[in-house]
């Protein structure tokens, strides 16, 4: 484990460049060469968090978060697929067409805008 807060460790890196950010915290946070659980091969493992299971860090096998204190929040395949089974998608009809109503105003005033600077 590094001395590093979070912070000075995400100012040394890109801070647009995550994908550099969760390597960084899977190296400090692997426990060890082991059998991944979804692709099954050796390589350095950390635990999923949700079912214990070995991941690698292959996007196939596992999604991977930043967490406190410098570590890795893992879930395995698995796991993300028995999470998004269990989502639903709810969409509020009342505020998706006031948001589709705000759009055409901005629409319609941006063109009455340029009639307007086209007519000077």
């Amino acid at each position: 484990m590094t001395t590093l807060t979070f912070d000075e460790l995400n100012s040394m890196i890109d801070p647009y460049n995550d994908d550099m950010l969760i390597r960084t915290l899977f190296n400090l946070s692997v426990e060890g060469k082991d059998k991944c659980s979804q692709c099954e091969e050796i390589c350095d493992i950390v635990t999923c968090n949700k079912c214990g299971d070995a991941v690698c860090i292959k996007t196939t096998c596992s999604n991977l978060f930043p967490h406190h204190k410098n570590t890795i929040f893992a879930v395995c395949y698995r796991c993300s697929k028995e999470i998004s089974d269990k989502m639903n998608l709810v969409i509020d009809m009342g505020k998706l067409s006031s948001i589709k109503n705000k759009v055409k105003m901005r629409q319609n005033s941006s063109e009455n805008d340029e009639k307007l600077a086209l007519s000077k």
